[in-house]
């Protein structure tokens, strides 16, 4: 409702701005009137709201800043008919994403409009659920559908209100009911910002023929070479599915369609080209001649997909997020990576390991990137959920990343390159990015090849393996162990039994 209130405040704006010196006094009444009630409104709903005070001066400021920039930039369009158009259609598009945002110490831009709740029943009770439609003035839905309803998953519900005013009313009201075993706003993320300066060539490597191997300084500090020497003496009992969970994958890419298999073809394009950047750190095509080159000698290890929980904008909601994961496991996924993630509270980690719990018993492997605010990881989700493989990154000296959170308190730590990453992107093109989005998808290759030589291993085998073959970082407490995949494959199997099995003593 306030959101319509606030388009009916700029859309009469916006109109009688431009009529008036049209001579057409009736009708800019009627707008200014219009557009008197409709601000009156507009600022009645947000004080009669039970936020704080600083939040209502926010959304008061932001309101007005809305409508002055909208009402300022009509004015200097209206001499142009189809400018004109184009820019409402513009506005119609932008206002909600700004009109989300909201004051937080929190790395996260809002909470979603279209289900602003998500809560937990201690099971399905369609009187209870009666109940809270009654008191909030909501409408209630499933959350999550999961294939498997022995996990209780299918408890999840999303409450959608029709006033944001309501938001704090209503968290009060919900946390009443006996039976709600859960509750917290269904709160927006953001993907990080991983731009970076372009990755110079820092050496050559005769074993790979692809040209951008020289700007991936990862091929020589994770011995790529050795790797993939020690797996073309082996074949996998499996091809390992790796899902990206991100905002969409450009699965068409050169340099990533040969290990790229389509569940969805809304889920094959990117807006953004952050989820293609950790496609291709997880399985580029090696030894093509184009590109660069990845952990996977060929297609019968891993194939890679995408599973899409972020919009076109790069947010996506904690649902979405959440269904994402479930929806990978319900795929068979044998290693998901996610490179999302926001400062978190502790009730946030509830449904977040809830799923990642589905998900493993479903023998998915849930690799997570650290976070980019460089405090402790413990406080960012769902990297802090119970059951993930947590990454950090380091840079080109094996130092933490400036930018990368630190792992002191956290259960399964490790490590992998994050800074200066160059890898695919939309278009056919490579880039070069920041950030631990980009080291998690290092772990998750790792873990897909682990996972293509003995399927039922398990997070915590897994974990230990790369654990103990890693190597100290510059800041070992702050990053976990480096990542060593060659030597992580050789102890999964034993040199001797690889050697004998394959005649190569």
């Amino acid at each position: 409702m306030h959101l319509l209130i606030l388009y009916t405040c700029i859309a009469s704006l916006v109109l009688w701005s431009f009529l008036y010196d049209k001579q057409l006094d009736r009708l800019s009444n009627v707008l200014q009137s219009l557009f008197t009630i409709s601000f009156l409104v507009l600022l009645f709903s947000i004080f009669r709201s039970n936020a704080d005070i600083s939040t209502t001066i926010f959304h008061l400021a932001k309101d007005l800043l809305i409508v002055s920039v909208a009402a300022f930039l009509a004015q200097k369009l209206r001499t142009n008919k189809l400018a004109l158009v184009l820019y409402a259609g513009m506005l119609y598009i932008l206002i909600p994403q700004v009109h989300q945002i909201s004051p937080s110490s929190q790395q996260t831009e809002s909470i979603a409009s279209d289900g602003e709740f998500l809560f937990e029943l201690d099971k399905h009770d369609i009187a209870i659920i009666s109940a809270i439609e009654n008191i909030t003035g909501g409408k209630i839905r499933p959350a999550f559908s999961p294939a498997d309803l022995s996990y209780n998953i299918d408890e999840y519900y999303v409450l959608d209100i029709q006033d944001p005013a309501r938001i704090d009313r209503t968290m009060r009201s919900l946390k009443e009911f006996k039976e709600i075993r859960w509750a917290e706003k269904n709160e927006i993320l953001k993907l990080p910002e991983t731009e970076a300066k372009e990755a110079k060539s820092l050496f050559r490597n005769g074993f790979f023929n692809d040209p951008g191997v020289s700007k991936q300084w990862s091929v020589k500090t994770l011995d790529y070479a050795g790797l993939h020497r020690t797996l073309k003496k082996m074949s996998p009992k499996k091809t390992a599915l790796v899902a990206v969970l991100d905002g969409g994958v450009f699965g068409n890419h050169e340099d990533l369609r040969d290990h790229y298999v389509s569940t969805k073809a809304s889920y094959d394009k990117d807006s953004n080209s952050h989820g293609t950047h950790c496609a291709g750190v997880i399985a580029a095509v090696s030894n093509n001649g184009k590109g660069v080159s990845s952990m996977v000698p060929d297609k019968s290890w891993i194939k890679i997909t995408s599973i899409k929980v972020m919009n076109n904008f790069g947010f996506g909601t904690q649902q979405q997020i959440i269904r994402g994961i479930i929806e990978a496991a319900d795929l068979g996924a044998d290693v998901i990576s996610m490179s999302i993630g926001g400062i978190s509270s502790q009730a946030r980690e509830k449904a977040y390991s809830d799923a990642i719990a589905y998900a493993n018993a479903k023998g998915t492997i849930v690799v997570v990137a650290s976070g980019n605010s460089n405090i402790n990881a413990n406080r960012n989700t769902p990297g802090n959920a119970k059951g993930v493989i947590n990454v950090a990154a380091i840079d080109t000296l094996l130092r933490k990343s400036h930018f990368s959170n630190t792992m002191e308190d956290i259960g399964m730590p490790l490590s992998a390159p994050g800074t200066e990453i160059y890898s695919t992107v939309v278009g056919h093109k490579y880039k070069t990015m920041n950030g631990t989005s980009m080291a998690a998808p290092h772990v998750a290759a790792a873990v897909g090849l682990m996972k293509a030589i003995k399927p039922d291993i398990t997070t915590e085998e897994a974990f230990e393996i790369l654990k103990a073959t890693g190597k100290k970082s510059a800041q070992p407490k702050l990053t976990g162990k480096i990542i060593q995949p060659n030597a992580a494959i050789k102890k999964l199997i034993g040199t001797k039994n690889i050697l004998s099995r394959y005649g190569r003593e």
